[in-house]
């Protein structure tokens, strides 16, 4: 900050439309990125390993829910678009499937990045408003019971 920037943290699966919004929100006039952002064959390998793992264990688990995300994530950060879609797609059926409303949001968005750079914005924007709208439904229930100690046992 001794040079008037303001560092704004992005990830490496932040695309041009999160960028973007970050840039506008702060008024900045240049943007700043790494050279190379990760190893991201490495982070592959390593979800890979874990996946095969999880689904020995628990094939419809969290566990395999949230890894199908993070690959999507990365598959999305690599450019492979459709790679991404079909390990999303695998991750929010699990997460529909157990009840995880709070993974289903995050699938949500992978979802609309890939259809933002597909050149698809209104399946894009559909994807943003479901992860959104999943979002605020999983705050505000978790604010109402939190406030109101619905499902604390009384004595």
């Amino acid at each position: 900050q001794k040079i008037g920037c303001i560092p704004i943290a992005a990830l490496a699966t932040h695309r041009y439309l999160e960028v973007s919004q970050f840039v506008q929100l702060s008024g900045a006039t240049p943007c700043v990125v790494p050279e190379k952002a990760g190893d991201f064959d490495r982070a592959r390998r390593c979800y890979e390993i874990a996946w095969k793992k999880a689904v020995e264990v628990a094939p419809e688990g969290d566990l395999a829910t949230d890894l199908l995300l993070l690959r999507a994530d990365l598959a999305l950060a690599v450019g492979r678009v459709k790679e991404a879609q079909s390990l999303a797609g695998r991750s929010l059926d699990l997460a529909r499937k157990s009840g995880d409303t709070f993974t289903a949001a995050e699938v949500h968005r992978v979802l609309g990045n890939a259809a933002r750079v597909l050149g698809e914005p209104e399946k894009a924007d559909v994807h943003f408003m479901d992860g959104m709208i999943t979002d605020f439904l999983n705050t505000f229930f978790h604010n109402f019971t939190t406030m109101f100690g619905v499902n604390q046992t009384r004595r």
